[in-house]
């Protein structure tokens, strides 16, 4: 089966299970330009499960070109499918593609869920085989771009959980630390609070350290995992 025909059976099982309803309601909650079909993020994965003819015996190639044009479509789903594409070939990614991946943040992603899918579940293949990615990912903390900032920053959620990418959550945290965007706020105090998991102490003197630029949504997510004695102290200054 050719990918354009794997494509159409792909989108026409996605529309087939949309929840009109269900669609209304994410689009009040996000309030951006992408559609919705109202579908809950395990079904649209779910769905890509059912049609393995779109990636199987597919050059790696071929199924990422394959993701990008649901990508552009700009319907959530449609993108949710797309991250999931990638999954079923993340074995075969090398370091050039990286800047797909990069374009898909700056030009098709709308909203934080979306961005998230693409920094936890594709540009955390990268760091973890390969730390030097880092490198790439945290020039993006200086984009104008309110998504690449934030996947700066919660693309080292999973790596640190499997990992040790303390440094790095530090250095980033650093650099996004004033933010004006709650969501990107958000995203670091996100990245910190899974720091502290393993790092209770540096990441605690970091937030000591910096609490007096910090913002209260990102501080109060970092110290998520502190005792009430250390959140009080910390939140008080």
């Amino acid at each position: 089966m050719g990918l354009v025909h794997a494509r159409s059976e792909l989108v026409k099982a996605l529309e087939a299970e949309a929840d009109p309803e269900r669609a209304e309601g994410q689009q009040r909650y996000f309030k951006n330009r992408m559609r919705f079909l109202g579908l809950r993020l395990g079904d649209a994965r779910r769905i890509v499960d059912q049609h393995p003819e779109a990636w199987e015996g597919k050059d790696c190639k071929e199924v990422l070109d394959l993701a990008e044009s649901l990508m552009a479509d700009r319907v959530f789903e449609h993108q949710v499918a797309a991250v999931h594409l990638v999954q079923k070939v993340k074995r075969s990614l090398q370091m050039e593609d990286l800047p797909r991946f990069e374009r898909w943040l700056q030009c098709h992603v709308d909203n934080w869920a979306e961005a998230d899918e693409v920094a936890n579940h594709i540009l955390d293949h990268f760091i973890l085989h390969d730390r030097s990615v880092t490198e790439a990912t945290f020039a993006w903390a200086g984009s104008e771009n309110i998504w690449l900032r934030r996947a700066a920053a919660v693309c080292l959620v999973v790596p640190m959980r499997k990992q040790d990418h303390l440094q790095d959550v530090l250095r980033v945290s650093k650099a996004l630390l004033k933010d004006p965007e709650d969501l990107v706020q958000k995203g670091y105090g996100w990245a910190l609070k899974e720091c502290s998991k393993k790092h209770p102490e540096e990441v605690y003197a970091f937030i000591m350290e910096n609490r007096g630029q910090m913002p209260r949504t990102p501080l109060r997510i970092a110290l998520e995992k502190y005792d009430p004695e250390k959140r009080r102290a910390a939140m008080s200054g």
